[in-house]
């Protein structure tokens, strides 16, 4: 990736793996309103708010512990 800085780099990255999360975690909340899982369903809008949040969360920890590394 020669002449793109790194924060365009990382921030396309960021965005692609976000992209990659959203179909699963689409699915998962239509399976959990069509099924009607009790647990879950009685919460909806919390769950949904948890679920879109971890995702970008996850992602951007996952880039930075790796940033840790990456001289070996």
């Amino acid at each position: 990736m020669c002449g793109v800085n790194s924060f365009a780099y990382y921030f396309g990255l960021f965005f692609g793996d976000l992209l990659l999360y959203l179909p699963p975690i689409g699915m998962m909340v239509a399976l959990v309103k069509a099924a009607e899982i009790k647990p879950y369903s009685n919460v909806l809008p919390d769950f949904m708010l948890l679920a879109a949040g971890f995702g970008p969360c996850l992602i951007a920890f996952t880039y930075l512990v790796a940033h840790l590394y990456k001289k070996s």
